[in-house]
Order: C-alpha cells, then sequence, then structure tokens
C-alpha cells in the first residue's frame, strides 16, 4: 500500500554498519574530575573503551544524521538509583545529561557528548484492577500494545512500533485513538522522576501537581529523568473498522479540501490522515464503532470529494491488535521491534486553524512536483492528522500541551541516503516547501516533531504555557542540569 510508505521505508531500508574513527581528543575529554564519590550503576555501562562494537551502537541515535555525538558513558539504566546514580555522577564530572528512551529524537537531542541515560532497560507494563497501568518510562509502543491488548485495554498511543512511551507522552503524544480520548498526555495521572540533584519524587494530583501539569507535553527532558509513567486504560474496542482511498496528485485540491473541512468535525470515534507525496494523496482512517456506521461516514466522505478514487476505496475489519501492525506497516511483531534500521531524515511541523484556500493546495502540490522532478527512492512528502473531538475539548493551559483549537497536524519529512545523499542538500527542498507555506498555517509546531530550524520555539511548541514551564523549571531543575538545545530555559535565562 502506497499509504504506508513511509514506515514501510523505515523499516526496510538496509542497516548500514560504518566505521568511524574516534574523535582524537575524546579520550582527554571524558577524562574525569578527580575520585568520583558517585558510582555507575545500571544493566550496562558503556564507554569509548567498550569493544568497538557496543559503543558504536550505544551512541547511534535512530535518526543517522545525528551520528556525530561521541558520549563519554552511556548508562543503561534498571531503575531510578541507577538514574540517579548516572545523575550525580555526571554532576561531579560537570558533563551534560541527555536522556534516551527509543532513540527517536527528531533533532537528535537524546544524543550528547557527556552521559546518556538510556532508560531502554527500564520495561515493563503493571495493569491494576481500577483500569490503570504503570509502565515503565523505556517501553516501546509496539510492547505497550501488546501487553495492554491481552488484558482487553489500549490507550491513545501513535503509530511508530519502536518510539519509546516516554517521549511519546512527554511530548503530548497524538495517536490514532485521540479524536475519541485525547493525546496521550491527557490519561498520564502520576509519574515518578529522577530530579537533577538524583533525588526521586512522585508526580501526581496530590503531589507536585505542577511538576505534573509540565509533563503533560512538555516534559522532553526539561525537569529530570521519568522512569514510571501510571495511565488510565480505556476498553480495547472488539472490532476497528479501517478505511483506505487515494488519488493522483493531480486531484490533489479535491481530496485534501474534502478531508480538512470533515475530518476534525465527524464522529470522534474516527481518527484519520492525509499523507500527500509525489504519488498523490492518501486518505487512511480508523473507527471504533460499527461497520454500519463506518460505511455512512467513509462514503460521506468519498461524496465530499467528488471524484473517484484512483484506488478501490476499502474498509477493513481488522481487531485492535492487528490494525496496530497494519498502521506501523510491519507484518508481523517481530519485525515491528528488530527492525535493525538507521535512516536520515529531516522533519518539521504546522498545526492549521484554518483551511487551506485552493492557493494553499496549489503551493502543496507545487512542492511535491519538484520533488517529483527530482525523485530518488527516499520518501518525501508530508501527512496531515486529524484533531478535534476530545483533543479539542481540553483548555489550551489544562496542560503544557497547548494545541486545543487545531484543526490539524502537519508532519513535513524528507528522508535522504545517509553516507551517500548530499543531506544539506536533500534538506533544501523540505525547508523551501515549509517556507512556502507560512501564509496557510498558524505558525505553531508540534514538540515531538522537534525542529532546530525553529525560530522562537518556545511559544511554537508551548504557546502561553512557557512561562509556566520556566516557572517549574526553576522549582525542580534550578541549576539547569537537564538543557539542550530546546529545552526550557530558567526565568533568567
Amino acid at each position: 500500500m502506497r499509504l504506508h510508505i513511509f514506515f514501510s521505508f523505515f523499516f526496510l531500508v538496509s542497516h548500514l554498519w560504518v566505521t568511524f574513527g574516534l574523535p582524537t581528543n575524546l579520550e582527554r575529554r571524558c577524562q574525569p574530575q578527580g575520585k568520583n564519590p558517585y558510582q555507575l550503576t545500571g544493566w550496562k555501562i558503556v564507554t569509548p573503551q567498550s569493544p568497538e562494537g557496543i559503543y558504536y551502537q550505544a551512541r547511534l541515535e535512530q535518526n543517522m544524521h545525528f551520528n556525530n555525538s561521541f558520549p563519554c558513558v552511556v548508562v543503561y539504566s534498571r531503575n531510578a538509583d541507577d538514574v540517579s546514580n548516572a545523575i550525580q555522577w555526571a554532576n561531579f564530572n560537570n558533563w551534560t545529561i541527555s536522556v534516551r528512551s527509543g532513540g527517536h529524537s527528531y533533532e537528535g537531542f537524546s544524543a550528547g557528548n557527556g552521559v546518556v541515560i538510556d532508560v531502554h532497560n527500564i520495561s515493563s507494563v503493571e495493569i491494576a484492577s481500577s483500569g490503570h497501568a504503570r509502565v515503565g518510562s523505556g517501553t516501546m509502543l509496539i510492547d505497550l500494545y501488546v501487553a495492554l491488548a491481552d488484558a482487553g485495554w489500549v490507550v491513545p498511543g501513535g503509530s511508530c512500533p519502536t518510539v519509546g512511551i516516554a517521549g511519546f507522552t512527554l511530548g503530548g503524544g497524538f495517536g490514532y485513538l485521540s479524536r475519541k480520548y485525547g493525546v496521550l498526555s491527557d490519561s498520564l495521572i502520576e509519574a515518578e522522576v529522577v530530579l537533577g540533584d538524583g533525588t526521586t519524587v512522585i508526580a501526581n494530583s496530590t503531589h507536585n501537581t505542577d511538576l505534573l501539569w509540565a509533563l503533560k507535553g512538555g516534559g522532553n527532558g526539561n525537569f529530570g529523568v521519568v522512569t514510571y509513567f501510571t495511565f488510565i486504560l480505556r476498553p480495547m474496542p472488539k472490532t476497528v473498522i479501517s478505511m483506505e482511498a487515494s488519488w493522483g496528485l493531480e486531484q490533489l485540491h479535491e481530496a485534501v479540501d474534502a478531508w480538512q473541512k470533515w475530518a476534525p468535525f465527524t464522529d470522534e470515534r474516527l481518527t484519520s490522515h492525509m499523507q500527500v507525496d509525489t504519488g498523490g494523496a492518501a486518505f487512511a482512517g480508523v473507527f471504533i464503532g460499527p461497520k454500519s456506521t463506518a460505511t455512512a461516514l467513509f462514503t460521506e466522505f468519498l461524496e465530499l470529494v467528488g471524484i473517484n478514487s484512483t484506488s478501490k476505496p476499502t474498509l477493513t475489519e481488522r481487531t485492535w491488535i492487528e490494525t496496530v501492525y497494519w498502521l506501523a506497516g510491519c507484518p508481523d511483531p517481530y519485525k515491528c521491534t528488530h527492525s535493525g534500521v538507521y535512516t536520515a531524515w529531516k522533519a518539521k511541523s504546522d498545526y492549521v486553524t484554518k483551511p487551506f484556500t485552493i492557493n494553499g493546495t496549489d503551493t502543496i502540490r507545487e512542492w511535491l512536483t519538484i520533488r517529483k522532478e527530482n525523485q530518488t527512492h527516499a520518501f518525501a512528502g508530508m501527512i496531515m492528522d486529524s484533531y478535534g473531538g476530545q483533543i479539542n475539548k481540553v483548555a489550551p493551559d489544562a496542560t503544557a500541551f497547548p494545541h486545543r483549537d487545531t484543526l490539524f497536524v502537519i508532519q513535513y519529512l524528507e528522508y535522504w541516503y545517509w553516507k551517500i545523499d548530499d543531506p544539506i542538500r536533500s534538506q533544501e527542498w523540505i525547508r523551501g516547501f515549509y517556507a512556502d507555506m507560512r501564509p496557510h498555517v498558524s505558525g505553531q509546531a508540534y514538540r515531538n516533531y522537534a525542529d532546530s530550524d525553529l525560530d522562537d520555539w518556545q511559544h511554537r511548541y508551548y504557546g502561553k504555557n512557557y512561562q509556566r514551564l520556566q516557572t517549574v523549571k526553576q522549582q525542580y531543575d534550578p541549576h539547569n542540569v537537564f538543557h539542550y538545545q530546546q529545552s526550557v530555559q530558567l526565568p533568567s535565562m
């Protein structure tokens, strides 16, 4: 299915094993400062002195564009004590701290040259009879979905199976049940957090309430290291109906125009996206409810488009877990978690609060035509995800995630072959496309699609909530232990 070309590309590109030379200053830079009173503990401690293959694999992000980080230490933590030891050990040496769950940070923010605290091994799912689940912060989304499905529960998570629960939740967390149940951070009711001084706190509705507010959409590496989350669960739907249809590039305006005026306002049990690339526009929707209702909704949408789909429109009834694999574009659980794929990409994002005019859709088509004329085998395009429903029923300041008045979010994507294509030239297209879309979008951006190009990222990501996030930063990380290019800044900075 062309609809899943982005996901298929991600999982099928060969893993590129390349030997790098270590930087000449690495040994000097990573020399500890005297006798450290703290001891590193964990499942595994990796340093530049570790066997070559182990060190190189430990330092890599999913996005190979950011393979130029050479950490002094990678600590694979098992629990809050391991995280605390790593934080205090790094503080003693005055080394930067980076936090990694799934390693999917779009701008490599979970990589670094000091101490990388990897929580991948804090991976567990404990389901309570109360309809809550305590989830380790290193749990991959696919592992969470499988564990919950076995017990008859779901959460509104995303489609990429190997994304870590921590980064996904802390940036907001949009997924294919979000119009019905909100973004995932709306379901967060408690977190265990290790702060910059090594102490561990619990944030919930009665303790450290400001910290919990901040973690719900503004917590990516800003205040501490989350080791456990507790989520409200939702009953797993008995069946799920998926919808698919596609149109050619010459029919893009009709398809996008109908979708943007329908998808954010239709039955909240239906969450959908429209992917546009050099092949045209492809629609996919997920509905939790009876097939008869899904059929009526799908027919309504196709009539709004008003022109025949270039592929046969299809409705498919699946179980929830079958739908998870379909959305992920992987045929079975093993390939969802053992892709062994590292590639390079650039992403950008926009929120749309007013429907595109024909000038907006013409701009999209023009830039896709440019890309088509300079076609490579790597994916490039944009994915638009519908908001509305329960997402927009939450006040913008109720959590740190402010994007509650939007029609849909855009994710622009440009992939290239790492170590083959020129990354600077490869990114010219996406930056030009993004620049020409300025008259047609709100100027807001989604933190989980991190973009280091952004000016005024503080307000593009967080809107009016940024000042309160700074206050939380002052309270819980007064010495700015957790900092990187787009971390929340102290009020005095």
